[in-house]
């Protein structure tokens, strides 16, 4: 089976991976999605389809960064900007992928953590896995507000019934057309 035919299949297969994970502390706390959580949920559809995803070119930015704690103490921080491009292939054919991560560390994790990163969100974007949290980037300050102009829930319903009657021709040219737009490769 081609490629973008078993992602299209493993997309319809799949449910959203939800932010379990509480990270940071105090103000900074917020929720995730492990990697963990993103490879459970489609680590056995991969591999009962044959789909593979192949770092094959891997560029990183290092850095120390320093920062003032909270006691007004001077602290270094190792930071790893990397950009990473995957071939993704079934062995019939192959698709390209790239993602970027970036990784924080008081020690040497901080390639590690990037190349995570990059890793995750490229399976959350391939495989469109959805929260169904609010997104925080719907709004210009941290207030809810309703808008008039925003989708309803049975909106988007609709238009996900739609994405996934999508042919895998049609799901990479709408991922090139993103790509020549310069838009973000969340489907």
């Amino acid at each position: 089976m081609k490629t973008a035919e078993v992602i299209a299949k493993i997309i319809k297969e799949t449910q959203g991976v939800a932010k379990n994970k509480e990270v940071g502390f105090g103000q900074n706390k917020y929720k995730a999605r492990t990697i963990e959580d993103v490879l459970d949920m489609i680590r056995d559809k991969c591999a009962e389809n044959g789909l593979v995803f192949i770092p094959t070119n891997i560029k990183s930015t290092n850095w120390v960064d320093i920062r003032i704690d909270k006691n007004n103490k001077e602290r270094k921080v190792q930071v790893c900007d990397i950009e990473a491009e995957y071939v993704i292939t079934t062995g019939e054919d192959t698709i390209q992928g790239s993602c970027v991560g970036r990784g924080e560390d008081s020690g040497d994790k901080s390639p590690g953590k990037a190349m995570t990163y990059a890793y995750k969100n490229l399976l959350v974007q391939t495989f469109m896995l959805a929260t169904n949290d609010t997104d925080p980037d719907l709004h210009a300050s941290e207030e809810n507000f309703v808008s008039d102009s925003m989708a309803s829930k049975e909106q988007i319903n609709q238009v996900k019934g739609m994405a996934k009657e999508l042919t895998p021709n049609e799901l990479v040219d709408l991922s090139q057309w993103k790509i020549d737009k310069k838009i973000s490769p969340i489907i």
